[in-house]
């Protein structure tokens, strides 16, 4: 919905292409999560996936209690927080903070409970571990450089915003 409004109100004209470009491979460390100590595989049973932050929690019958969100992350300058997570998730929020396309093949499927911890390259004096380090050390994964092929949105015209 908001790429024809975005196409209409500019005139905007575009195309997608696939191109090879340098991306990540989120992938198992040797040790894969066995010796890692920030990630758990989430307990199995009804989830809730949260689709907006001010919605409220459903309450089962009888139960009393909402049933525990899933499919969320937390994410934040240096830590990133799942909650019944996946690894498609993860690499798309790990592609956002190491600014290149990072692709899951992990091979690990269903969710997961971590926590990531790191030093961003922002702060001055960063004493913490590295994200590339953090991910080794706390979930027993690693980013491996290479090329792949990449989805882009190739934009070949676009006009002053039209009035009203």
């Amino acid at each position: 919905m908001l790429q024809s409004l975005i196409a209409e109100r500019f005139h905007l004209k575009f195309h997608r292409e696939t191109k090879a470009m340098p991306v990540y491979s989120l992938v198992q460390t040797k040790s894969g999560l066995a010796g890692a100590p920030d990630i758990k595989r989430s307990p199995s049973g009804d989830c809730a996936k949260i689709t907006s932050h001010d919605a409220a929690p459903v309450v089962h019958a009888g139960s009393g209690t909402p049933p525990t969100p899933c499919g969320g992350e937390s994410v934040n300058a240096g830590k990133i927080v799942g909650h019944r997570s996946n690894m498609d998730e993860l690499s798309t929020n790990l592609a956002i903070m190491v600014e290149r396309s990072v692709i899951n093949r992990t091979g690990l499927n269903g969710s997961f409970d971590f926590t990531l911890t790191w030093t961003p390259d922002s702060m001055p004096d960063g004493i913490g571990p590295s994200i590339y380090a953090a991910l080794q050390e706390q979930l027993g994964l690693k980013l491996a450089a290479g090329r792949g092929q990449v989805e882009m949105l190739v934009v070949d015209s676009a006009e002053k915003l039209s009035e009203n």
